[in-house]
């Protein structure tokens, strides 16, 4: 009898060490912000224990709560609205101030959104410190120009030359934007389709520069029409 005595306290006792293990790791992941270990280890220390405190089931319902949160201002941030994600970071630091991953998170999608907002910035031509440049300079463009250029059959028959002035957006990896191209001046509307037809089959162009970084440029580009070149 004295033997199952001091074997059910000795059980116990290694149970209560092995808990407070579990229980010091859970509250470590828990502080860390890491809520999946931590609702293991606190289901561990449950499971060694056998008690049903209140506090370890209230710890248990935080990190549900917070994995729930944190899935949803993930998504907000991958998908870039990072104001919505951050509020949720905040709805996470109220159930766990002691948080201090989600403090790192707040500072990086503000450092994210910042980064997002420069990429995002279009400059006029005459803010960069390096315009933006068709491969090959100017005469590989205007050779371009000729070389494609298809000229309408309706010009052709009434002898109409003209020249159709476009508003082009190249972005920072020298892409000209499909939907980006606009006519802002034409002498007539017979060019205008194939002016931006044209434009739109362009290659790469070289990107402008600002401070020694590639950056998006509006670019005004005059095409002219004549027939002697076709």
């Amino acid at each position: 009898m004295k033997k199952i005595a001091l074997f059910l306290l000795l059980s116990f006792l290694y149970g209560m060490a092995f808990g407070q293990d579990y229980l010091q790791i859970a509250e470590d992941y828990f502080a860390q912000g890491n809520y999946e270990l931590a609702k293991g280890n606190y289901e561990n220390y449950k499971l060694y224990v056998g008690d049903s405190m209140q506090y370890i089931d209230n710890q248990m319902k935080k990190c549900v709560h917070c994995i729930d949160i944190l899935a949803i201002a993930n998504m907000w941030r991958a998908e870039g609205n990072y104001p919505q994600a951050r509020l949720m970071y905040y709805d996470v630091l109220k159930i766990n101030p002691l948080d201090t991953a989600m403090r790192q998170h707040i500072e990086k999608t503000k450092e994210e959104e910042m980064q997002r907002r420069e990429d995002a910035k279009i400059f006029n031509s005459r803010d960069v410190d390096k315009q933006a440049e068709f491969p090959g300079g100017p005469e590989e463009l205007n050779k371009f120009l000729k070389d494609n250029l298809k000229y309408p059959q309706v010009a052709k028959d009434l002898a109409l030359e003209g020249v159709v002035v476009l508003k082009i957006l190249i972005d920072k990896t020298g892409r000209i934007s499909p939907t980006d191209v606009v006519v802002i001046l034409s002498t007539s509307i017979i060019f205008d389709e194939e002016a931006i037809r044209l434009v739109k089959s362009m290659p790469n162009w070289i990107p402008a520069q600002k401070d020694g970084k590639n950056v998006s440029t509006y670019f005004t580009l005059p095409i002219q029409c004549k027939l002697t070149d076709n």
